[in-house]
């Protein structure tokens, strides 16, 4: 009888380990999602709900445009209420406006830029990753329903209404992946920066929003709206759950 009691015990205090050792390989696994989660720091946020309606984005950098083609309007769709809309102006090339990252102080030198879109037309649209130069390194443009990169490929077709844009860029690799509307799948990547260029800055770079018009392109009646920016930058030495 004490032999039947006794295995019955080595049973239990068995099954009891294995689940012992389950609980912990989960509980690892969940801190290990996390570190690569929270190694992306949230550096920057705006859905323009701060901002007066039929005014200037304050939080954005407005390069060119005046106030009846670039301004925060009312937008019961976007996420604060209120969305950027961006349109093409007659009377000059292009309307400009354009989000400044901070300096990547760590490495990897790694940031991500997401952004809600909604085009209403996308005549002479296009998005500039841009150094202090002006120098490009990487183009997306919506261009009639689909996602272009860097003039050349159409990478995906846009929904009708709001579609989410995430840029992941890895500037010692020159790399970038592509996101729409699953920020889990990236449907490009890794790709590589506009021309095959190298950049070696890691300060006064910038997402410019621009709009193309005036004398050079009459016919053009580009229209579209911005909402719920995020920039994202790698802290010191973060393990990433991708590979660029």
């Amino acid at each position: 009888m004490s032999h039947i009691n006794l295995e019955g015990a080595m049973k239990m205090i068995r099954r009891n380990l294995i689940s012992i050792i389950v609980i912990v390989s989960i509980a690892i696994l969940c801190m290990v999602g996390m570190v690569f989660a929270d190694g992306m720091n949230l550096v920057f946020s705006e859905d323009f709900s701060e901002d007066e309606i039929g005014a200037f984005p304050s939080r954005l950098v407005v390069d060119r445009g005046r106030i009846e083609y670039l301004r925060v309007v009312e937008d019961s769709t976007a996420v604060g209420g209120k969305a950027l809309m961006i349109m093409g102006d007659p009377e000059t090339n292009d309307t400009r406006v354009h989000v400044e990252l901070p300096e990547l102080l760590f490495f990897p030198p790694v940031f991500e830029i997401e952004f809600s879109l909604r085009v209403e037309n996308s005549d002479g649209t296009n998005f500039y990753l841009n150094d202090s130069e002006a120098v490009a390194f990487l183009i997306i443009s919506p261009k009639d329903g689909k996602l272009r990169y860097n003039l050349k490929d159409d990478i995906a077709t846009l929904d009708s209404g709001w579609n989410r844009i995430k840029l992941v860029v890895d500037l010692e690799t020159a790399k970038v992946y592509v996101y729409l509307n699953n920020m889990d799948v990236p449907i490009l990547g890794p790709a590589s920066f506009y021309k095959e260029r190298q950049c070696t800055a890691r300060e006064g770079l910038y997402l410019r929003y621009q709009l193309s018009r005036g004398t050079k392109h009459p016919d053009f009646e580009g229209e579209i709206y911005i909402d719920d920016i995020k920039v994202r930058m790698a802290g010191p030495n973060t393990e990433l759950a991708f590979s660029l």
